[in-house]
């Protein structure tokens, strides 16, 4: 290594004043009056000042916070100073020789007449000097950076409250409580992945006899994909209100084909649509894409509902409908691929031989101890770690005693 020869005092004190001026940090120099001696040309620059105006001020004064310079008072006068973090750590490196390092100070200074809110990144070194203690105080102006970290804070906090708000508005669109219906009893449970989601579902009685159940998963997560669910609930209203008397799950998958092609949102959704009617003993499905709900019958075997053509927007296979025996006893458990495909931390998915195998040794049990013991094993077999998808699962039993 090179080593730096200084041949006189007077080269090194050039030296060292180039240096001081040259630095990239705003410095300023006070004694043990908090009386600033010497300061830099980005201390010029930061405050405007220079160093012929500034010398023999006290601190606040040579700044030009704004306290004591509006008040017409001397730094260290005011109730203000005594919370001020540049003056105390001032006072705490000449009377116990302790260094400050890295603080943030936000305050406004008057500068050229103006008040000019700064944010201000300050150091604070105890030196002595020919027998004599003083402080330097090394200052970067970081007032651009800040405003624009206090800023995306604040769109942060903006977007907090939206999503709050959006996923109050996709709660609501949840039942809010099992339908008063003779002939079934309902439970589910609904996770989103995050405070908004792509899931939803409902039940919508048609008549004391007949409910409709449907449930969607919109591909994406997020804002995006919540709107879109909200839209298609909005659309199924409505059709329902019109169809009544007549409704087909097969034609409610054909109009939002039509309605919601993948170009519009720039989305799909897979979705699963029932028709039960209790006084038939029936159940006509159709399902777009959906994962494969099964049924349980009341002498404890497995039906998978498999008919199915491809997510609703993707104007492929048409849709068909399917009616079978839904007896007094019978389970019908539904879910999103949220549950099937949720990931234990070595990547294992829970996957649907296992989850039919809960539902099946769950059956005999009500709906809600159904649900309860799928969210209890996707729980524990995930060891409680957050899901990357949203959960959606619904079960539904047709009572034995319909009376």
């Amino acid at each position: 290594m090179s080593e730096l020869w200084l041949k006189s005092a007077l080269e090194a004190n050039t030296f060292l004043n180039a240096l001081f001026d040259n630095l990239n940090s705003g410095i300023f120099i006070v004694d043990q009056e908090a009386r600033v001696s010497q300061v830099n040309r980005v201390f010029e620059k930061i405050f405007a000042k220079t160093e012929e105006e500034v010398e023999g001020q006290l601190c606040g004064n040579a700044i030009g916070c704004i306290f004591p310079t509006v008040a017409g008072k001397d730094c260290g006068t005011l109730d203000e100073c005594k919370t001020c973090r540049i003056r105390g750590a001032i006072v705490k490196a000449l009377t116990e020789k302790v260094s400050t390092d890295g603080e943030l100070i936000s305050r406004s200074f008057i500068i050229l007449g103006n008040v000019v809110p700064k944010h201000l990144l300050f150091s604070v070194k105890y030196i002595t000097f020919n027998g004599k203690d003083m402080v330097v105080i090394i200052v970067d102006d970081v007032t651009e950076k800040e405003t624009r970290k206090q800023l995306l804070e604040k769109r942060q906090r903006m977007l907090e409250k939206d999503l709050e708000a959006a996923a109050g508005i996709q709660r609501s669109l949840l039942p809010r409580e099992s339908p008063k219906q003779r002939h079934f009893s309902f439970a589910w449970r609904y996770e989103p992945c995050g405070s908004v989601g792509g899931d939803i579902f409902n039940l919508v009685p048609l008549d004391e006899d007949r409910i409709i159940v449907y449930m969607v998963d919109v591909s994406g997560h997020g804002v995006p994909a919540a709107l879109v669910t909200v839209s298609i609930t909005q659309f199924i209203q409505h059709y329902v209100r019109r169809q009544r008397g007549e409704f087909s799950p097969r034609r409610l998958l054909r109009q939002l084909d039509r309605e919601y092609p993948y170009e519009r949102f720039n989305a799909y959704f897979t979705m699963l649509c029932l028709l039960l009617d209790g006084r038939k003993q029936s159940l006509i499905y159709a399902n777009a894409g959906h994962p494969v709900p099964v049924r349980i019958g009341n002498d404890g075997a497995l039906q998978q509902l498999e008919a199915g053509a491809a997510p609703v927007g993707m104007n492929l296979l048409p849709f068909t409908e399917e009616r079978i025996v839904f007896a007094p006893g019978d389970l019908l458990f539904c879910h999103t691929d949220g549950v099937n495909e949720f990931r234990n931390p070595e990547g294992t998915s829970f996957g649907c031989e296992r989850l039919y195998r809960i539902v099946r040794q769950a059956a005999e049990s009500s709906a809600q101890q159904v649900v309860d013991e799928v969210y209890r094993e996707l729980a524990d077999f995930g060891r409680h770690r957050e899901a990357d998808d949203d959960i959606t699962m619904l079960a539904l039993k047709m009572r034995s005693d319909n009376t």
